[in-house]
């Protein structure tokens, strides 16, 4: 004997299954949700107010040299070469700490990424080494 179905069972066949939509729909939505709530971060930096304090000598000769390079060694304390961030900062807070008086020198190529430059700012921000002077070159 042939049986024929009824028309509920062709019908409910006949429907396509929204789950995988509803699968791709809600993937989407977190994504969305978490790249949304991004926020940025920022290192607050005090910009000197006039032009005569832009530029003047350097007060101290004796200061502590930190020089920013590009390369394999890309740090450097008073002339010795870092090629890790963690020797260079774990040096340069030993020597601030022996020699409190001291202030800070920043010098860097002009090929160094800037996020060397925020890393090293953000360091001395976090071990509230202020006396921190940015080595500037005449026009």
């Amino acid at each position: 004997m042939i049986r024929v179905s009824s028309d509920d069972e062709i019908t409910a066949s006949l429907l396509p299954d929204l789950t995988p939509l509803l699968d791709v729909v809600f993937i989407v939505l977190v994504f969305l949700l978490f790249t949304a709530n991004s926020v940025p971060l920022t290192l607050p930096v005090d910009l000197p107010e006039t032009e005569k304090a832009v530029a003047r000598q350097l007060d101290k000769p004796d200061a502590i040299g930190v020089n920013l390079q590009q390369g394999t060694s890309a740090w450097a304390l008073e002339g010795e070469e870092f090629s890790s961030w963690e020797a260079f900062s774990k040096a340069l807070q030993q020597k601030v700490q022996a020699e409190p008086e001291r202030a800070v020198v920043i010098a860097g190529d002009r090929q160094v990424p800037m996020e060397k430059l925020v890393q090293l700012m953000q360091f001395l921000q976090q071990n509230n080494i202020a006396a921190a002077q940015i080595l500037m070159k005449e026009k």
